[in-house]
């Protein structure tokens, strides 16, 4: 009896199966603005005194961009404006000579005379920021700067002046405008908050296992071409939901039937773990970073040292922080 029960068991086993882990590739998550704009504005438009859109391959043009937005020429089209008033850059130089600066001479021999070059540079800009909607101004922006240079001492005063000359072409309104750009596009909610590989688990079955798994392998072959939506676009969350939704109800199904003792079971330990890994990174698309943060903790509850589940979960925390800062800011409008 023993030996037939023991068939039984042999007959009715079914092999271990595990996760699959696949990557969805590299995904950029928007930055929130620090100023109060509206996320998902598209476009922009960069002009000059006036209004007047500024010329292609201009100073602006070439050192200004927004990095996640599209320019146009038609300020009336663009989401928002970006105004560049009173740009300018000028500059002095001036020499000094010291008769008594010791240096090594012959003796008997009077030193000549030395001289140094001073120089002096300002430059500065003011920009402000429209939303093209109303004309509400978003923020104003005054920059200015203001630096010295100096040449060595030299028996020559035309020397001293080229030396000083040739130091301050090193640095000009171009280069504070482009040191400006990546400054903007903070403000302006432009940035990548991270660019990040994401992953998403599959089911890796034995030749001989028994159990249909091909909901589970639908399910991620739904979400991974859902998540070419948020690929190219990380605020359309609402396209990316409706592409998404029938392997949510599949995942949140699977987990009913969660069995962390059987290792047989179909919804064994490690595709639980599997599973709300990928509902973690659901969440992480649709921007709900604190219930993907829940997400991924139980993932690496589930199975100690899932993936990076752990680490995904404290990056969660970081961009939930950032998440609810601007969403306090714009709620005080």
């Amino acid at each position: 009896m023993l030996l037939v029960a023991g068939l039984v068991v042999a007959v009715g086993t079914t092999y271990s199966q595990t996760s699959d882990k696949n990557s969805l590739g590299f995904f950029s998550i928007s930055g929130y603005p620090t100023c109060m704009m509206p996320i998902g504005y598209k476009t922009y438009s960069l002009v000059s005194n006036n209004n007047i859109p500024v010329e292609p391959f201009s100073l602006i043009d070439r050192n200004i961009r927004l990095t996640r937005m599209k320019k146009t020429n038609i300020p009336e089209g663009a989401d928002v404006v970006l105004l560049f008033e009173d740009v300018f850059e000028r500059s002095d130089i001036r020499i000094d000579d010291d008769r008594h600066e010791k240096r090594r001479r012959k003796p008997g021999h009077p030193a000549p005379p030395l001289f140094m070059g001073y120089g002096n540079k300002e430059m500065g800009f003011v920009v402000t920021v429209f939303e093209n909607v109303d004309d509400r101004i978003l923020f104003t922006d005054t920059i200015y700067n203001s630096i010295d240079f100096t040449s060595d001492w030299n028996e020559d005063p035309k020397v001293a002046r080229k030396q000083t000359a040739d130091k301050m072409k090193a640095y000009t309104i171009e280069n504070m405008l482009e040191e400006y750009s990546p400054t903007l596009n903070k403000i302006l909610g432009t940035t990548r908050m991270s660019t990040t590989r994401l992953h998403a688990y599959s089911v890796k079955t034995k030749k001989k296992c028994k159990i249909d798994y091909s909901d589970l392998k639908t399910a991620f072959d739904k979400f991974e071409e859902a998540s070419k939506i948020i690929d190219k676009d990380d605020w359309n969350i609402d396209a990316f939901k409706v592409a998404a939704e029938s392997s949510m109800k599949t995942w949140m199904g699977a987990l009913e039937e969660s069995n962390l003792s059987d290792g047989k079971a179909k919804i064994n330990r490690d595709i639980t773990a599997a599973i709300y890994y990928n509902v973690a990174t659901y969440y992480l698309m649709t921007k709900d970073f604190d219930i993907a943060k829940r997400y991924f903790m139980k993932s690496d509850e589930t199975d100690s040292g899932f993936g990076d589940a752990a680490a995904m979960a404290r990056m969660m925390d970081i961009w939930h922080k950032a998440k609810t800062k601007y969403e306090k800011m714009m709620s005080r409008e």
